[in-house]
């Protein structure tokens, strides 16, 4: 690569920033079918119930407490995502006010957790190479990149399905309301995911107010 083709830090950090606000728009769709599914099996369960087939409820139980974790996991990634964007830009926004690049602990945590995520783990370790040549972070070790635990998603309670169940015969659903994404939503999405890019003067007015 030539001295031309280098990109500043800020260059960089707007390319992290595109791909980034990518995966939590794949994110955001994935939660979308996962509360569509939830809501399906709910009704699902509660159509059992009436018909007096507990065992088939009960199995449709253990399948929303499955899905209702799993929300909540990708609530949990799209947030690591976020705290990873604010602290990089905040890192090299101070870098500009005549500071040097520091290493990062939240970023290190977030990345931590992102790269043990199947669906992210391509993105997340290419990003985690690139910040840590640039210094924003610690190299990861091998074993700090294994297989995410899904224990606590697979294995689900009794006291969890019958609470599930508790909820289906008393009407109180409390899963989470399906939101709803249309194509004019994705399009503003996308227009908003590009004006979130840094803002470099923003950013340095707001240190220089914690400063002064």
């Amino acid at each position: 690569m030539g001295i031309f083709d280098r990109k500043t830090p800020q260059e960089q950090v707007r390319e992290w920033d595109r791909t980034l606000n990518k995966e939590k728009r794949s994110i955001e769709r994935e939660i979308l079918q996962c509360q569509r599914n939830v809501k399906k099996l709910e009704s699902e369960c509660k159509a059992m119930h009436k018909k007096n087939q507990p065992q088939a409820a009960k199995t449709l139980a253990k399948q929303i407490v499955q899905g209702r974790k799993m929300i909540t996991r990708l609530h949990a990634n799209k947030a690591n995502i976020n705290s990873i964007q604010l602290n990089v830009k905040q890192q090299v926004a101070t870098a500009r006010l005549g500071g040097a690049l520091q290493k990062s602990t939240e970023v290190m945590k977030a990345m931590q957790k992102l790269v043990k995520v199947p669906e992210l783990m391509g993105t997340m370790r290419g990003l985690q190479k690139e910040m840590t040549k640039m210094g924003i972070i610690e190299e990861m070790m091998e074993d700090a990149m294994g297989d995410m635990e899904d224990d606590d998603l697979v294995q689900e309670t009794e006291e969890e399905v019958t609470r599930v169940l508790a909820e289906i015969i008393d009407g109180k659903i409390s899963s989470v309301p399906v939101s709803r994404v249309g194509p004019e939503e994705t399009a503003e999405a996308d227009e908003v995911a590009d004006e979130e890019e840094m803002d470099d003067g923003e950013l340095q007015r707001r240190l220089q107010q914690l400063q002064s």
